[in-house]
């Protein structure tokens, strides 16, 4: 009897996610504000996570490890969707069409110094620049939660380091070749960095733990 209310609540767990999922779809295509796309992927992923905590606890509990690591597995596809439409195809920014010169940056902190210096320039300057320090520290962040819990030569710094910054470059050349966005090699600084200092947060004990209970990997 429990295993058919647990096989009962997953499926309707899965179902919203799967409908949570089909709105950031198609929030996507109307060009709707990221943050209704976020709010909607997020509400997917819970529910998707919920539904198969119910397999893991239940029905296939001989198989926990394997279903929560699919299932993060799947998250991680779609966070990397997610960054990529926001990135290099995101109409809501203007990244619907090609510039007609392509935008670059290669000096470093060039970038950072003109966000510090907006930081004194008014409150319009003040909000521009928070929000996009604190939005390329953010960015690329969940690279430090994703890498080394489904890869497990990622888990030591120095692998780490070298996967996110491989990844951030390939995305910082995409939007150069495909002439979208900018180029920028503060944007590698900075989304490279917000990944290093959430993998160092998640290395502390405590926390590590936490990850390992809500996960049920461990080894997470």
């Amino acid at each position: 009897m429990r295993k058919a209310v647990l096989w009962g609540a997953a499926v309707l767990f899965y179902l919203l996610a799967l409908g949570c999922l089909l709105l950031a779809v198609r929030q996507g295509l109307s060009a709707a504000p990221a943050a209704g796309r976020l709010f909607a992927l997020c509400g997917a992923c819970l529910a998707g996570y919920l539904g198969s905590l119910c397999l893991a606890k239940g029905p296939l509990r001989r198989a926990a490890a394997s279903v929560m690591r699919g299932t993060f597995f799947c998250f991680f596809l779609l966070y990397l969707a997610f960054l990529l439409q926001l990135t290099l195809f995101d109409a809501y920014f203007g990244r619907n069409g090609a510039a007609a010169v392509p935008a670059y940056n290669f000096m470093p902190l060039a970038t950072i110094s003109d966000y510090l210096g907006a930081l004194f320039a008014g409150p319009a300057g003040r909000r521009a620049a928070v929000t996009n320090l604190l939005g390329n520290l953010a960015a690329f962040a969940p690279l430090a939660f994703f890498l080394p819990l489904l890869f497990a030569r990622l888990r030591s710094f120095p692998r780490f380091l070298l996967a996110a910054a491989a990844i951030v470059a390939l995305v910082e050349l995409a939007q150069l070749g495909l002439r979208v966005g900018v180029c920028d090699v503060d944007d590698l600084l900075l989304n490279v960095g917000g990944a290093c200092l959430l993998f160092a947060l998640l290395r502390l004990p405590l926390i590590r733990t936490c990850v390992r209970r809500v996960t049920l990997l461990p080894h997470a």
